[in-house]
C-alpha cells in the first residue's frame, strides 16, 4: 500500500451521523457505512421506520448503530440529536423536503417558501448546531440535485432551493476549514420516491427517462451512496459539488 492509499483509506472507528437515513439514498449510505468499524448514528423524523432500517443492517454491521428521531425543521430535536451523539467525524445530511412543482403562474409560493426553509435553512441550521461536536479534520456532506444547474420548466422551487444550497457549500468550506464541506447532486434515481407508483408503470417511466441519458438508464441508490463515501474518505476534496447524474447535465 502506498502513501496515497493510506491517505484515502477510511480511518477506523470513525463516528458518522446521517440525517435522513431511513429510506432511499440515505438507507443505501447507511448500509455502506454500517459495514465499517465505528459508531453510526441514524436520524430521521419517522423513528419506527428508522428502527426497521437499523434492524436490517445490524446482522452484517461492523459499526454500532444508534437511532434518534430528528428533522431539519425541528431545532429542539436537532439539539437533542447532537447532544446524544457526542463527537462526530462525518455529518451527512441526506434528508429531503418535498417542494411544489408547476409553472410560475400556478406555483404555491407559500409551499415553496416552506420547502426552502426546511431544506436550505434546515440543513444550515443542522450544521450550525453540529459545530461544537464536529472534529476539525472531519467533513460535512449536504445533498443537492441536478435541477440546481439544469433548467427544468416546472421545477422553479427545487431549482432555487438546490442552487442556494450549492452556493453555500463553497462559503462554508472556506469559513469552516479545515473541516471539509461538500455536496452530492444526484440525478434521476430509482428510489423510494417512486415506489408509490404501480410497479409496471414505475419501471416503464424510469426506463423511458433513462433511455435519454448517456448511460442509458437511471441511477441506483447504491451508486449515489458511493459518491457520499468518496466525499467522506478523500481528505483533499472540499468546497465541491459532486454530480452523480448519468450525464444528465451534458444533454
Amino acid at each position: 500500500m502506498n502513501a496515497t492509499d493510506l491517505r484515502l483509506s477510511p480511518a477506523p472507528n470513525v463516528r458518522s451521523l446521517i440525517l435522513g437515513a431511513q429510506s432511499g439514498i440515505g438507507r443505501a449510505l447507511s448500509a455502506r457505512l454500517s459495514r465499517r468499524r465505528g459508531q453510526l448514528t441514524l436520524a430521521c423524523a419517522d423513528l419506527q421506520q428508522l428502527d426497521a432500517t437499523a434492524d436490517t443492517l445490524r446482522p452484517l454491521a461492523k459499526s454500532s448503530i444508534d437511532t434518534h428521531q430528528a428533522q431539519l425543521d425541528d431545532i429542539d430535536s436537532l439539539r437533542r440529536l447532537f447532544e446524544r451523539a457526542g463527537r462526530i467525524d462525518h455529518l451527512i445530511i441526506a434528508a429531503s423536503a418535498p417542494a411544489p412543482a408547476g409553472p410560475l403562474a400556478e406555483l404555491d409560493l407559500d409551499q415553496a417558501r416552506q420547502a426552502f426553509e426546511r431544506k436550505l435553512w434546515g440543513s444550515i441550521q443542522a450544521v450550525q448546531l453540529a459545530l461544537p461536536y464536529l472534529s476539525g479534520n472531519g467533513s460535512v456532506t449536504l445533498t443537492s440535485g441536478i435541477v440546481a444547474r439544469k433548467a427544468t420548466p416546472g421545477a422553479l422551487a427545487r431549482t432555487v432551493i438546490n442552487a442556494a444550497l450549492e452556493a453555500s457549500v463553497k462559503v462554508l468550506a472556506r469559513e469552516l476549514a479545515p473541516l471539509r464541506v461538500n455536496a452530492i447532486s444526484p440525478g434521476l434515481t430509482d428510489s423510494d420516491g417512486y415506489h408509490g407508483m404501480e410497479p409496471f408503470a414505475r419501471m416503464s417511466a424510469l426506463a423511458r427517462a433513462g433511455e435519454k441519458l448517456p448511460v442509458g438508464r437511471v441511477g441506483r441508490t447504491d451508486e449515489i451512496a458511493s459518491a457520499y463515501l468518496f466525499a467522506i474518505d478523500n481528505a483533499y476534496v472540499t468546497g465541491t459539488v459532486i454530480d452523480v447524474d448519468g450525464g444528465a447535465l451534458i444533454i
